[in-house]
């Protein structure tokens, strides 16, 4: 092999026969003002050319370098440029001159038109000014050089004209064979098939009442429940037994009373067994109590003495041929559970109505009633000759007068209509979706007190009633009587009446949306069949006419 020494001076042998030596004639914008005019500086590998000023010395020929850019290096960062080569690779270029140029576009010629005839056929291809520049050296500078020829030769003209085209007319008339391209295109049609598959729509989760409109009721409601419970009936029946025992008069006639039946059971036994046969009985009393005292006019928590006595009368309890039990000793005995003998009772003196009987007043004068019937030594007929003690009164008295002859609307426990009619989840959906509905005519009926000026936390019976008058649902068929029927059945059962009064009196908004389910299932509303047969457009038209029709003054009293 030879040495670089060597191969230098191959080289510089190659330049000096005229072989063709690389060069690039570059130069910065302006460098024509500052130094006149000039030919471009030249990059080459060529001792002999000398850079553009012709100052430099041989040794300092301007040159570009090339080097190959490896990824991840940092050296040149700043420095170089790196640029990316033909074949893919990157590389940095250093200039070793003493001028820096910029670079020049290389502007190619504009092509030809495409041929249309045979005389547009041109027989040389154009050749970029700028390429053609680069491609031939010097003659001044390389003696003997002969240019390679890049291009292939061009093919010979043709000896003849193609037939056709008339002599002499250089094949560029109109009578010029024109090239005519035909394009023919086919359709093609793609077809799809798309399979479809009915899915069907998720499982609904299980309804659940505590995630219901109602579930508020079990926080609110002294049961903590949904129903009320067999828990709160016996507090219920202790608070009113309790009241009824702290009456001197009442304890000294159970005393008195037990003595009298002539049975072998003492005074004590037969009061402690009487308070356990009102718990088993006290349902039915509750549920006569909130009946009769919903038909009064003129206060829906108070049985007043009216009621009493179609209570009474209904149950065939008044005996025209006794001595105890006759009419007028039944108004007695009203008199006498109605008396109040603690008159400091600050409490009770503020809900209590002096003509008017209580809850559990209503149990004492059932109790009183069972002992001046049934009391007293009384052997009932049929029987085994034993007479009946204080609960066998009590017991006999709603075996044979209360249960029987009472309406099942006078006996009606509100657990079986939230039971049976009520939680569901078809009910639930229908009271959600008018959820705002209901709760704007709630909070708008809550109005102020006309002593203490405050709205109302809670819808009272007399609020509940003036929605119903503008609602325009009183009429012949759903009477003032069963409206406020709706309100008491809706009210969750209270312990003790007296502290808990206030919570007697109104509804929470549960309890007025259990109050609009009950109005609705005692509303005769036609179905959307029977609306068309009679030629009704919507429910609300039927509705309206019924009210026109009506005999109902405003205020729910018949006209």
């Amino acid at each position: 092999g030879k040495t670089a020494a060597a191969e230098e001076e191959d080289e510089e042998e190659d330049g000096s026969n005229g072989s063709l030596g690389l060069k690039i004639s570059v130069a910065p914008d302006g460098i024509g003002e500052k130094f006149g005019p000039f030919h471009g500086t030249t990059l080459t590998f060529d001792d002999n050319l000398k850079s553009w000023d012709g100052k430099t010395a041989a040794g300092d020929n301007p040159k570009l370098y090339m080097f190959e850019a490896h990824e991840g290096s940092k050296v040149f960062d700043g420095v170089l440029k790196t640029f990316v080569l033909p074949n893919g690779h990157k590389a940095h270029f250093y200039f070793s001159g003493k001028a820096v140029c910029d670079p020049i576009d290389a502007k190619l010629s504009e092509p030809p038109r495409r041929p249309a005839n045979a005389g547009d056929v041109r027989l040389e291809l154009p050749v970029a000014d700028i390429m053609r520049e680069l491609s031939l050296p010097k003659l001044e500078s390389l003696n003997g050089f002969r240019p390679k020829p890049m291009l292939p030769k061009a093919p010979p003209p043709p000896s003849a004209l193609p037939p056709g085209i008339a002599d002499g007319d250089g094949g560029v008339e109109a009578e010029a064979t024109h090239l005519q391209v035909f394009v023919t295109g086919e359709r093609i049609l793609k077809k799809e098939t798309y399979l479809e598959r009915e899915v069907p729509p998720p499982p609904k989760p299980a309804w659940k009442i505590n995630q219901s409109i109602f579930k508020d009721r079990a926080k609110e409601c002294e049961a903590k429940a949904f129903f009320d419970t067999e828990s709160v009936q016996r507090r219920a029946c202790g608070k009113d037994w309790a009241r009824m025992c702290s009456k001197d008069k009442f304890a000294g006639m159970l005393q008195r009373e037990a003595k009298a039946t002539g049975v072998d059971v003492s005074a004590e036994e037969q009061i402690a067994d009487l308070e356990d046969v009102l718990n088993s009985l006290y349902p039915y009393m509750m549920a006569m109590f909130t009946y009769y005292a919903a038909l009064s006019i003129t206060g829906v928590f108070h049985m007043h003495l009216n009621q009493y006595t179609q209570c009474l009368e209904e149950t065939q309890i008044p005996d025209p041929d006794s001595k105890s039990i006759r009419k007028s000793d039944c108004d007695t005995l009203f008199i006498m559970a109605n008396f109040v003998e603690n008159k400091d009772d600050k409490a009770l003196k503020d809900v209590n109505d002096d003509h008017a009987l209580m809850r559990y007043e209503f149990v004492e004068v059932l109790t009183r009633i069972a002992v001046a019937k049934y009391g007293k030594g009384w052997v009932p007929p049929g029987g085994d000759g034993d007479p009946l003690s204080l609960p066998g009164a009590v017991q006999h008295l709603f075996k044979v007068n209360i249960l029987p002859n009472l309406s099942a609307e006078a006996l009606q426990d509100p657990n079986d209509f939230r039971k049976n009619r009520l939680y569901f989840e078809e009910c639930d959906d229908v009271l959600k979706a008018h959820r705002d509905m209901l709760l704007a005519m709630y909070n708008a009926h809550r109005t102020r007190d006309a002593r203490s000026g405050q709205r109302s936390k809670a819808l009272k019976v007399d609020q509940w009633q003036a929605l119903m008058d503008v609602c325009l649902l009183v009429d012949r068929d759903l009477t003032l009587r069963e409206v406020t029927l709706c309100f008491v059945w809706s009210r969750m059962s209270v312990c003790d009446e007296v502290a808990g009064f206030r919570k007697l009196e109104a509804l929470t908004f549960v309890d007025f949306v259990e109050a609009v389910g009950r109005l609705a299932d005692y509303l005769r509303i036609p179905s959307k069949e029977q609306l068309a047969q009679y030629g009704w457009d919507n429910a609300l038209s039927y509705w309206l006419f019924k009210r026109a029709s009506s005999s109902v003054a405003p205020g729910g009293s018949k006209g």
